[in-house]
């Protein structure tokens, strides 16, 4: 197994293009081969679920053969409106402060505004970030979408004490994956029992 740390990791997240981070991923896949694995699984774990979906669905190399994916999240950009967020006026704000920061080229510098996200804390964002994984107009940081573009086996996985990905939110994506035209062969959801109580952090115990 070969575990990465993406460019938006620990103090840099929120900061990331979602569209550069492929990059990490493709360069860890080369990192693989030139060890000289011949057969790839991808495994993406929470925000990394919908990184590893889009790679997935967007390079067909023969070596790929399966996709895990644990603790995933169905829409991002849905997500943090309607379950992060919760405030129209402030997602609003957010949105005209992350634009704004395009149009005068600063989309790499943090807002003078703040996201909320999981758990409810208010955290640093870069406008980049903002408008590639968190805007429903403009980002791509939607794994119902990217899913079913995926010619591979999958295998998705929720821990049933997870208290930060919804319940629904791993049927969202196996609807997606077995919709008509679908690519995925075939698809498996595991529910890991847990006896605990929900926790932030089910897969840290």
């Amino acid at each position: 197994m070969l575990t990465i740390s993406t460019r938006q990791h620990d103090e840099l997240r929120n900061t990331e293009n979602f569209f550069d981070v492929r990059r990490d991923i493709e360069a860890a896949v080369y990192t693989a081969r030139a060890l000289g694995y011949q057969t790839l699984v991808l495994w993406g774990q929470s925000l990394g679920t919908l990184h590893v979906q889009y790679y997935a669905a967007n390079t067909w190399d023969p070596d790929i053969k399966a996709v895990v994916l644990t603790a995933t999240m169905a829409n991002l950009p849905w997500r943090t409106r309607h379950m992060l967020i919760q405030d129209e006026d402030a997602f609003s704000r957010l949105s005209e402060a992350a634009i704004k920061s395009l149009r005068d080229g600063t989309e790499r510098n943090l807002l003078p505004l703040r996201m909320r996200r999981t758990l409810g804390v208010d955290e640093p964002v870069t406008g980049a970030h903002f408008l590639t994984n968190r805007s429903e107009a403009s980002s791509v940081a939607d794994g119902t979408y990217w899913i079913k573009r995926i010619p591979r086996p999958i295998l998705l996985v929720r821990d049933a004490g997870d208290a930060i990905i919804a319940p629904f939110e791993p049927y969202a994506l196996l609807s997606a994956a077995t919709s008509p035209g679908s690519l995925v062969p075939t698809i498996e959801y595991v529910l890991i029992p847990n006896a605990k109580d929900p926790n932030p952090a089910p897969f840290s115990r």
